[in-house]
């Protein structure tokens, strides 16, 4: 009735407009108090079906603060649920981000670097996209030549407003800070030794009942040895009922698999649990759309890591990892990056770099016992390793790829909408 009013000329809206009132005013008032009341439980309802969705409470609640829409974990958790079943993927997958106050914390905001105006701009040449952005200020404990080495006293955090980043797709505010976490940085405690040994003896027991994934993959140039644990997006239909395109990564050793499955996900908790305690409650956040896959999907799909604790659905083993070329993906998790501690592994020969603008580079060395997270839809980066000697860097990564959100999205549709 709205779209057939709208296209009405002037005149037409006016004849419309005086045949209603002569309509309401031959009616007894009976009548007229009927038509009230249907009007009003009308409305009622509409509002009622706008509070019970998360993305109707959200949109209220940001109406009423005149803020960028945020949602609470719980929202956030159902928001997420909701768009992993919508099966005609009319919404983008959710790339939820942690907000918090720097101006109510004193030691985030001096080892902070706060950015502004993001710009996506496509690197044709090189088929990748950069996002580029300005600096706003930076903190006092931050070092002028921005080579950061982290360390439990002193964090490192990129920040921004959140209303920089509302308009990106897919980007899902989560808590009611001012500010988004781009990126955090600190130093895990001393672990138990649970990787011991050299790295190319690792290297090399690995290598033996695990296929490399970076061979024949020319992800941005990236060069190295990668190991993978956990689920991930396959085409594949593998499942008995042949609707899953989610699956485990192959394996020749079941045994070794489940050793070095449980290592990486020891040292996974160990990560987040070290990133939690500079910001509270941020591995609930940093990974909830992973969470929220295995806990629809449930384990009857989905293999994961030995260890059900962690919220991620894959892990990885890197050795010489390094990638040639800058850019950003379409992640739906944050990004976990960890060195595991007890190795001879110096800040100086593995580095990761982050490129804010083309004036701007920022770097973190991964010397042993260095963790930190990032939005890689957000932040351009690249992993950078010496090449040429016979030293052997390790370091390990987590994260959930729009793949794995779109196959499990796909892998909802056909099990439980049919």
């Amino acid at each position: 009735r709205k779209k057939k009013y709208n296209n009405m000329s002037s005149e037409q809206k006016q004849k419309f407009s005086s045949k209603r009132k002569k309509k309401y005013r031959s009616m007894s008032s009976e009548q007229k108090q009927k038509r009230s009341l249907k009007r009003r439980a009308r409305w009622a309802e509409n509002q009622k079906s706008k509070k019970q969705s998360p993305e109707g409470k959200a949109n209220m609640i940001a109406k009423l603060c005149h803020s960028p829409i945020r949602h609470d974990l719980n929202v956030a958790h159902a928001a997420v649920a909701l768009s992993l079943k919508d099966k005609l993927k009319k919404q983008q997958p959710p790339m939820p981000i942690y907000t918090l106050n720097a101006d109510e914390n004193e030691n985030i905001a001096l080892n902070s670097i706060f950015l502004k105006h993001p710009k996506r701009t496509k690197i044709t040449d090189q088929k990748t996209a950069f996002r580029n952005w300005e600096v706003d200020h930076i903190g006092a404990n931050i070092s002028a030549n921005l080579i950061i080495r982290p360390t439990r006293a002193n964090p490192f955090y990129i920040l921004c407003d959140v209303a920089e980043i509302v308009a990106i797709d897919g980007v899902m505010l989560v808590g009611s800070g001012r500010h988004a976490v781009l990126l955090c940085a600190t130093k895990v405690a001393v672990q138990n030794m649970v990787l011991c040994g050299k790295t190319s003896d690792i290297l090399n027991d690995i290598s033996s009942f695990k296929p490399n994934i970076k061979t024949g993959n020319k992800h941005f140039n990236s060069a190295g040895k990668c190991f993978s644990f956990g689920d991930h997006g396959a085409y594949e239909k593998l499942t008995d009922s042949g609707k899953s395109s989610v699956r485990q990564y192959s394996s020749k050793d079941n045994v070794k698999e489940t050793h070095y499955g449980t290592i990486l996900s020891v040292l996974l908790n160990s990560a987040c649990d070290a990133i939690d305690k500079r910001l509270p409650y941020f591995s609930s956040v940093s990974a909830l759309t992973t969470e929220v896959i295995m806990k629809e999907l449930n384990q009857e799909l989905l293999t994961g890591l030995p260890s059900h604790q962690s919220k991620y659905l894959s892990a990885h083993f890197n050795f010489n990892a390094r990638t040639e070329i800058f850019h950003i993906e379409r992640d739906v998790t944050y990004t976990l990056i960890f060195v595991p501690s007890g190795f001879n592994q110096t800040a100086s020969g593995l580095q990761f770099q982050f490129r804010l603008n083309d004036f701007t580079t920022i770097i973190i060395g991964m010397g042993s016992g260095v963790t930190f997270t990032y939005a890689a839809w957000l932040l351009t980066h690249r992993q950078q390793c010496p090449s040429g000697d016979n030293s052997c860097f390790i370091n390990c990564s987590a994260y959930g790829n729009k793949q794995i959100f779109s196959n499990a999205r796909c892998t909802y549709a056909r099990i439980f909408e049919n």
